[in-house]
């Protein structure tokens, strides 16, 4: 058996909606600050380097969640942040309310806020008078 460790609800969820939706049959251990979940060791390549990818993104958003709460907790560092890649290839970072980031990140993946966030930046950078609306009409003719 392979086990992945969770310490937050929202990422372990995904995990196994993700495994549950690519047939995988997983195990649950539960501790007093973590939750482990084994996964057979015998499963097709492919598959595992796709489960392991999963926990890979997945592990970046437990690190989220845990800066926020250690913000929220007082300590040494009461703060968290987002990264925002700009157009001309530099990395910025926006100061986040670290209990608002952990309510974000309870219900949308580290990979969705930062579509959300690249998207923003984008349309600050790129800025157009048009509305949305007569957008969508010039580029359907």
């Amino acid at each position: 058996m392979i086990e992945y460790v969770f310490f937050h609800d929202a990422p372990l969820r995904r995990f196994l909606d993700f495994l549950a939706a690519e047939g995988v049959a997983a195990a649950t251990q539960t501790f007093e600050d973590r939750v482990e979940v084994q996964v057979p060791d015998d499963l097709p390549e492919t598959l595992s380097d796709a489960i392991d990818e999963c926990y890979d993104r997945l592990v970046d958003e437990e690190g989220a969640l845990t800066d926020a709460e250690q913000g929220e907790a007082g300590g040494e560092y009461g703060m968290a942040g987002i990264t925002v890649h700009l157009a001309d290839g530099e990395t910025v970072y926006a100061d986040v309310d670290p209990a608002l980031l952990s309510r974000v990140l309870e219900s949308i993946s580290v990979e969705e806020l930062t579509r959300i966030v690249d998207a923003v930046a984008s349309a600050v950078e790129r800025r157009e008078s048009r509305t949305f609306c007569q957008r969508q009409r010039e580029e359907g003719d």
